[in-house]
């Protein structure tokens, strides 16, 4: 037994709900290609270029100033800036966000940066 839409009503009202579930679709991915992913792009760019110019800015200083730009890098950027590198065992962030941002920093950087995430909270090591 088939069921099959035989009034014009029923049948209309399936192909406006096949058209307004199309519509949604389409819009939706339009506005991720469009819209999401470029502004994710910029974002990574722009912190991985915050970032690297941060080591630069440490590698340039004398010893006696880093303490103060590590505080400026925490006050302003929320950057933490540690000697301590992290341990082999934490496990590679591969969120879509931290994936463009491992992208855009290799890139900037011009070498393969190694991003790990750590557990308790959102803080990440490069």
């Amino acid at each position: 037994m088939r069921i099959r839409p035989t009034t014009l009503f029923s049948r209309t009202a399936i192909t406006i709900a096949a058209t307004l579930l199309l519509f949604t679709v389409v819009s939706m991915g339009a506005i991720v290609y469009f819209v999401i992913f470029p502004m994710a792009k910029r974002s990574t760019d722009d912190f991985a270029s915050e970032l690297l110019s941060a080591a630069h800015a440490l590698q340039d200083l004398p010893e006696e100033q880093h303490e103060e730009l590590k505080a400026q890098l925490l006050v302003d950027h929320g950057l933490i800036v540690a000697e301590r590198v992290p341990s082999d065992d934490r496990e590679s962030v591969d969120t879509p966000y931290l994936l463009l941002f491992r992208e855009s920093l290799n890139r900037l950087a011009g070498e393969e940066l190694v991003i790990v995430g750590d557990e308790p909270g959102p803080t990440v090591w490069v």
